[in-house]
């Protein structure tokens, strides 16, 4: 998910009364809930390196045994040396930095696991990627129900005429739980009905289908079919029952392998850090000049070829 919700995330925990348990209670949760993003870094140093760090040591098993501690000790060295220690109303209890560190830090990669983009939940152990194909990345209608929890509860605690102020907290948390459980039947029952009308249709079942979820409407599905030789994408709507289909296929890297200009491309450095991290990856081949200028395409994101993201241009040696 993107550091918006994360963020909300670790605010919303706070105000369940997470945060009255120990001073540094809400630093502690909204750095926690963003920490394991600090892989981002990666970014400096291409495209490729990004997605092939992103979502992985920082995110798996190991880290998420080790960062919490990491992050207390951050938080104890902080009020430690700062000026401010001293004029806190609640003291520094390690043990709980060490809880929260540890709930808010959990939250990160279940969140990231929501959507198309997936999680190494092994690494560094296996680069094994699991994807939950439910909410979209950056989801409004969670930032809505967070945001609406935060303030009801800030407003009531700033006003102190008796009202809990960790209700509505706890009430966002739950409608927004509510609604990702939503999401993940949907995107299940969609995979399963189109899996099965394709089944009929043709009478082969297909390697895989991707439900996965569009921006802003929940009750749409943008569809990948992965078959043996070839791709086919579209859309699906609930409120319709209706399945649009493009027109069009898209070869699988199994058929590609048999040009020499994209099994040299799959071989190459950026190629094979793109394809450590797609997962419906196709190919457009520029045949102006041989050898060609290869374009490896995530259908999860794209299936244009000059597009921002889910697509890397794989020149040929000189």
């Amino acid at each position: 998910m993107d550091p918006i919700c994360h963020t909300l995330v670790g605010a919303t925990l706070a105000q369940t009364g997470l945060k009255r348990r120990t001073a540094l209670g809400t630093a502690t949760l909204i750095i926690g809930a963003n920490l394991p993003d600090v892989d981002f870094v990666s970014l400096a140093w291409g495209t490729v390196p990004m997605l092939e760090w992103r979502r992985g040591w920082t995110h798996g098993i190991l880290a998420l045994a080790v960062l919490p501690f990491v992050l207390t000790g951050a938080m104890l060295a902080w009020n430690r040396f700062s000026r401010s220690g001293s004029q806190r109303a609640l003291a520094v209890r390690p043990t709980q930095i060490l809880l929260l560190s540890t709930i808010a830090i959990l939250s990160h990669p279940a969140l990231d696991w929501l959507n198309t983009y997936g999680m190494r939940w092994l690494m560094p152990f296996s680069d094994r990627w699991s994807y939950g194909d439910a909410v979209f990345i950056v989801d409004p209608w969670i930032w809505l129900v967070l945001a609406a929890g935060i303030a009801v509860s800030l407003r009531r605690e700033r006003r102190g005429q008796g009202l809990s102020p960790a209700r509505p907290a706890v009430l966002a948390l739950g409608l927004a739980l509510v609604y990702i459980l939503s999401m993940l039947g949907s995107s299940a029952v969609t995979e399963r009905r189109i899996a099965r009308a394709f089944a009929d249709q043709t009478g082969l079942d297909p390697v895989d289908v991707m439900a996965g979820p569009v921006p802003v409407n929940p009750f749409r599905r943008s569809v990948v079919i992965h078959t043996r030789d070839h791709y086919l994408i579209g859309d699906y709507s609930w409120l319709s029952g209706q399945w649009t289909e493009d027109e069009r296929t898209f070869p699988t890297l199994r058929v590609g392998m048999l040009d020499s200009d994209v099994h040299h491309a799959v071989t190459q450095p950026a190629g094979r850090g793109f394809l450590s991290w797609t997962r419906y990856p196709t190919y457009s081949v520029e045949d102006t000049t041989k050898p060609s200028v290869v374009h490896l395409i995530d259908l999860r994101y794209t299936t244009e070829p000059n597009a921002v993201f889910g697509t890397v241009a794989i020149p040929p040696t000189k």
